[in-house]
């Protein structure tokens, strides 16, 4: 049984099938990974922990080799917030961070106390 190799096509695609091309790519590529980078712009919110420390954590939506500076501000902008609402500030606890790499999102979480202001602050 011989091949048959079908002829090269020289003539140009009809209008239709062209757009067609577009609008798979945008169907299933484009309007996907957009999706995929909104959904890893997370934020937990502050989050009870024990009776008197809160966690709040934050993640990036970028993969590749970046610090995690813009999710260790976050958290602390967040916690600052809640903290403020009380009339306190943050004391933290502990400070996890963790930079974006092949396939790994930056992140950074916050467990922290809201304390009274000391009284050597200005």
């Amino acid at each position: 049984m011989k091949k048959t190799i079908p002829p090269m096509v020289t003539e140009s695609l009809p209008r239709g099938i062209a757009w067609r091309g577009w609008a798979w790519h945008l169907l299933f590529v484009a309007i996907p990974g957009i999706g995929l980078v909104a959904a890893g712009c997370t934020s937990t919110g502050v989050v009870p922990a024990d009776k008197d420390t809160y966690i709040v954590s934050d993640r990036g939506p970028t993969v590749g080799f970046s610090p995690a500076i813009r999710q260790t501000a976050n958290v602390f902008k967040q916690a600052n917030e809640f903290c403020n609402k009380q009339d306190k500030q943050v004391e933290q606890v502990k400070l996890d961070q963790q930079d974006s790499g092949l396939a790994r999102p930056a992140s950074a979480t916050l467990q922290f106390r809201c304390v009274a202001p000391s009284q050597d602050a200005h």
